[in-house]
């Protein structure tokens, strides 16, 4: 098991936040404080983004939040084949 897999149950805010972003509310960001990025995946251990996912978050639109939100989910069920897949910039 690597760090990333071993990450994912181990976050309750993340997985909070996840719910808040699926119950339909205001876009939760996915930031859990835990700025830890895997070398191998690309993604942050603690809120699963990659670093251009990071950056562009606050410039986001509702849209490209909620898109990434999407992202997030899928690499934590592991339906992400591993190979980061960054919110498109602007």
């Amino acid at each position: 098991m690597n760090d990333l897999q071993a990450s994912a149950p181990r976050h309750p805010n993340l997985k909070a936040a996840l719910r808040q972003a699926r119950s339909g509310g205001a876009v939760p960001s996915p930031c859990v404080g835990v700025c830890r990025m895997d070398a191998a995946s690309g993604y942050c251990l603690g809120c699963w983004r990659t670093l251009d996912e990071i950056a562009h978050w606050s410039a986001a639109s509702a849209d490209e939040q909620w898109a990434c939100w999407g992202r997030i989910e899928g690499r934590i069920e592991g339906r992400m084949d591993g190979r980061a897949q960054a919110c498109p910039l602007p």
